[in-house]
């Protein structure tokens, strides 16, 4: 079972769109994406969840360049 699969989800209705917010709980990491109403929940999910995902990669990514910053 990946991380992906502990994502926590939330969706608030605001008008004509819907703002999802995405944690993951073992970071807590959270994004926040404001997409149309008219789009299926599952695109939403996804959207959020690749939105999340690009995330912490770049956390990751910064923490990596922070380790071999400090090596030196």
């Amino acid at each position: 079972m990946s991380t992906e699969d502990y994502y926590i989800y939330e969706f608030r209705v605001i008008g004509e769109l819907v703002k999802i917010s995405a944690m993951d709980p073992a970071t807590l990491t959270e994004i926040s994406v404001s997409l149309p109403k008219s789009y299926s929940r599952q695109f939403m999910i996804n959207h959020a969840r690749n939105r999340l995902n690009y995330r912490l990669g770049k956390i990751h990514q910064e923490q990596l360049t922070v380790d071999e910053n400090s090596d030196e």
